[in-house]
């Protein structure tokens, strides 16, 4: 035995003697042991320092430890504010610290939270090192969006020093509990565990590991819905020693307490505080399952100390679960007897848990979803990947799918013989299914092995900011993945379809395109690759080729996705992948304002996802989505209504989309209120929006752009000046300095109506200007900030700079759009009052007659920009009286009025009208109006 490993084994030892000995007599005690034996006294003292770490992530780990004096009262006071929380009660209490539920002091968001308060600290430095970690880690680990996982809503530190830490409030059972007191059967566990498995896989694919995982981190609810929490204090992927020099058994302990274990599910690597990875999670995994199954913990030393079960964790390998004995009680709460629950673990539940319990992380399975698969694999009685291949495995695993035809055979001879020649080519079916297994297993596992080395050496206090963080990491990612995996193009396109996603995430869609690219290109010179995998990388890049912001890459997004298409269909790909392509040809051609061919498109994947796919699905939502955004396009807003309330009830299943593409939905019906002309409603809903994003997935500041300015912009046109200018305040500063142009450009678009509306002309022009340079390569956006251009060239008196801005940005819609697109009527409309304006009657008449042609295609007679539009005509009717059009405008003015419950200023500036036409004379001599 290594000298290390010696004096790891003799510290253990002192460490169960310090341990029995009181609090106030373990340092005169460590005193002497240190004279003693000088040898092994430093690796005691760490133990004995990560001992007191109760709380076991790494942000609560580098906080003050609660007094001893405190302990056995809450931190914390009832009604007492804690940074924008006030506490209601408490509801756990520790030695970091106490936990409350607490709720927002200005009543802002409706909800409960949970709230974690450690000990506070008067330290500067450390008050100093608190703020800048916590908002590092906050804003990275705030954009984990799973059903399963609790999220992390807030950090921070009081300005008395009381760090917090703000939690979705979650009311459940530990897992265990709620297992035993359901009385819930043995299968069903395996299928309940199902759900911590994706959780945490998701999270992995996120470069979150959690470091904690146990019962009381994974809650039930009353309708057997689990939520794992305290994800968001979890760290990242990188090894938590990479910055350590020293890597050997006796390295420094704080790594140990840093490692973030409660000792019954640590893995050994976190009590020897070597690098964690995904296979750590993986080993508590394996733990919690043992305890689910059995009752028991996998490990059963001789003497009840934490040295002896350390000891047992780090050398001793758990004997098989079918051979505990699991107590009355545990075979009560699983509905079942010993012989039962022996015969139910015995064979694959034995290997899948020793697999999971390995002591080398490489040994184990490599992610929680291989753990997953492998479980399904069993509940479905197919191989498992983890269990040698045998013939007699295979077809003990056959005759358990087909129970009854092998009963069947014992019948006669002939049935015999008949069965005997189906189990062999279920036999041979059974053995390439293993074979796929195994393949997509050793895949995972060198996608794993990839992403442990990527991440080992980023040093995240290097980091000013968690984008920045995640960027280095991610972009030294793919120098390291075109260098180590050339070899094994799948696992390459794997680990490029995760680093590919996370910029996705992190807004960043140039990245993003660029990572897709690659993947499809190994795909593609590999050559082999399967179908579904190849169709979805390709679909990828379409859909990152219409959000890039280069006016040369969108273009090339149709063509992208129809030759797709045409592929998913040659080559057999399966339902899903070809609704996406389908979904994803009508979004660009409803983007560019082909609303034909994005009907046809959006109709064909509801068609094949209803005839194809189980309702629920999450593509038959996508599809019902799609059909409902071009609906609204279109002016259908019935059937607009009718398609988005169908994806909403598909994903309100919880087997349908996840929160992002929900808040999607719902981005999508504000919308179609605005559209509607329902403005009161849009910003309602706009805000509804906001505050369910931030409910599920937090500050997604990105994912909520369209809402924030949907909001501003509605309350604007319902009249509400002062409202819109503090929801502009409240919403935009994000967006204002988003570094991707048309969230930028649009939000200073709306920055500009507010200011014009509110007669700021000064601050109009500085916010439309800056929204002109960042939207003008983006012909659609450029249209619409080029019509409030000319609207406010006008209010400064400059009608023919108007006419030379729309002039030729008409001639750029019609040749990108046609001469039948709604973009034209706004465009139209400007045009015919600057003319107008600029006394040219008859050309201004033309143009706001094709703009009253667009409007009517698309809006209600009762819309305001339907109405606005007439009355424009109404007031260039020259052959009528001023009787006559004064008594037009009067008409139009009470439609309008009749069908609203807001203030929206067109009324104001019809009325305006009205007394302007009081007589010939002063309408001839006023400038021709501008109706707002």
């Amino acid at each position: 035995m290594s000298s290390a490993s010696t004096d790891w084994q003799r510290a253990l030892s002192l460490f169960d003697e310090a341990l029995a000995l009181p609090p106030d007599q373990r340092e005169a005690w460590l005193d002497d042991t240190t004279a003693r034996e000088p040898g092994v006294s430093p690796l005691l003292r760490k133990l004995l320092g990560a001992h007191r770490r109760v709380e076991t992530n790494d942000v609560l780990a580098t906080l003050p430890r609660q007094p001893d004096s405190l302990r056995g009262e809450p931190a914390g006071t009832c009604g007492q504010l804690i940074g924008p929380f006030e506490l209601i009660e408490p509801i756990g209490h520790g030695g970091m610290g106490s936990v409350w539920r607490a709720r927002y002091a200005d009543g802002r968001l409706k909800r409960d939270v949970a709230i974690k308060l450690p000990a506070a600290t008067h330290d500067p430095t450390a008050l100093a090192t608190m703020r800048e970690r916590f908002a590092r880690e906050r804003d990275f680990l705030a954009q984990l969006e799973h059903p399963n996982i609790a999220r992390l809503y807030d950090t921070g530190v009081s300005e008395t020093g009381q760090p917090f830490l703000a939690m979705e409030y979650v009311a459940g059972e530990p897992i265990d509990a709620y297992c035993e007191h359901h009385r819930t059967p043995f299968n069903d566990r395996l299928k309940l565990f199902l759900q911590v498995l994706d959780a945490v896989d998701y999270a992995h694919r996120q470069l979150v590991l959690h470091r904690d995982l146990k019962p009381g981190n994974v809650l039930v609810d009353a309708i057997g819905n689990v939520r794992l929490l305290d994800f968001g204090v979890a760290k990242l992927l990188p090894e938590l020693n990479a910055a350590q020099p020293d890597a050997n058994a006796n390295k420094e302990l704080t790594e140990i307490a840093g490692a973030a274990m409660t000792l019954a599910y640590a893995a050994p690597e976190q009590i020897t505080g070597a690098p964690l990875s995904t296979a750590t999670d993986v080993y508590a995994l394996g733990v919690m399952l043992h305890r689910l199954l059995t009752g028991a913990s996998p490990y059963q030393p001789a003497r009840d100390t934490r040295g002896a079960l350390e000891d047992e964790v780090i050398n001793n390998a758990p004997a098989l679960a079918s051979s505990r004995h699991a107590s009355d009680a545990t075979l009560a709460a699983l509905q079942s007897t010993a012989p039962a629950l022996r015969r139910a673990l015995t064979g694959d539940i034995d290997t899948i848990l020793t697999k999971s319990l390995k002591k080398r992380p490489e040994e184990r399975y490599p992610t929680a979803a291989a753990l997953a698969e492998d479980i399904r694999r069993h509940l479905a009685r197919q191989p498992i990947s983890a269990r040698p291949d045998s013939v007699w495995y295979r077809t003990n695993r056959l005759i358990a799918r087909h129970r009854i035809a092998v009963a069947a055979s014992a019948l006669g001879v002939t049935a015999l013989i008949a069965t005997t020649g189906i189990a062999v080519w279920q036999a041979k079916v059974a053995t390439a299914s293993a074979a796929r297994a195994t393949k997509e297993a050793k895949r995972a596992n060198t996608a794993q092995k990839f992403l442990s080395g990527l991440f080992a050496s980023a040093d995240p206090e290097k980091n000013k900011t968690s984008t920045e963080f995640a960027k280095q990491v991610l972009e030294r990612g793919l120098a390291t993945a075109e260098r180590e995996l050339a070899d094994d193009p799948e696992a390459h396109a794997l680990v490029l379809k995760q680093i590919g996603e996370i910029y996705f995430r992190l807004g960043l869609p140039d990245d993003y395109l660029r990572v897709v690219r690659r993947r499809v290109a190994v795909l593609e010179a590999f050559g082999a690759a399967e179908v579904d995998t190849l169709i979805d990388a390709r679909l990828a890049l379409g859909q990152a080729l219409g959000d890039s912001s280069s006016p040369d890459d969108r273009p090339l997004a149709k063509p992208y996705l129809e030759e797709t298409l045409q592929l998913a269909n040659v080559r057999g790909a399966s339902a899903p992948q070809r609704v996406w392509a389908l979904a994803l040809l009508a979004d660009d051609h409803r983007s560019n304002k082909r609303l034909e061919p994005a009907q046809q498109y959006a109709d064909q994947a509801v068609t094949l996802a209803e005839s194809n796919l189980p309702d629920p699905h999450p593509m038959l939502a996508a599809a019902h989505h799609a059909v409902a955004v071009v609906a609204r396009d279109q002016g259908r807003i019935p059937a607009a209504r009718a398609a988005f309330a169908r994806a909403l009830a598909i994903d309100a299943t919880g087997l349908g989309r996840g929160h992002v593409d929900q808040a999607g939905t719902l981005v999508g019906l504000a919308n179609l209120e605005y559209d509607s002309g329902n403005y009161l409603a849009a910003k309602d809903t706009a805000i509804r929006l906001i505050e369910f994003s931030e409910q599920q997935m937090g500050d997604s500041a990105i994912n909520m752009a369209a809402a924030h300015r949907l909001a501003v912009f509605s309350a604007e046109r319902a009249g509400e000046f002062d409202e819109a200018q503090r929801l502009a305040d409240k919403y935009l500063a994000d967006d204002l300095s988003a570094p991707q142009p048309t969230r930028a450009g649009a939000a200073h678009m709306a920055l500009g109506r507010v200011a014009m509306s509110r007669e700021d002309l000064v601050s109009a022009e500085r916010a439309l200007n800056r929204a002109d340079e960042l939207l003008s390569k983006n012909t659609l956006w450029a249209g619409r900030a080029a019509a409030l251009r000319a609207e406010l060239a006008l209010r400064q008196g400059s009608p023919q700079n108007a006419i030379a801005l729309l002039t030729s940005i008409r001639e750029r819609q019609l040749s990108a759009f046609g001469a039948d697109s709604p973009e034209l009527a706004a465009t139209d409309e400007w045009l015919g009052v600057s003319l107008a304006r600029a006394g040219d009657r008859a050309g201004a008449t033309l143009r706001i007659t094709n703009s009253c042609r667009l409007r009517a295609a698309v809006r209600s007679p009762e819309h305001p920009q339907r109405v606005r539009c007439e009355a424009y005509l109404a007031l260039l009717a020259s052959s009528a009286s001023t009787a006559d059009r004064r008594s037009e405008i009067q008409s139009l003015e009470r439609r309008l009025v009749a069908s609203r419950n807001d203030t929206t200023p067109l009324i104001a500036s019809l009325r305006a009208a009205i007394v302007v036409l009081a007589t010939d004379d002063a309408f001839k001599s006023s400038p021709f109006p501008i109706l707002n």
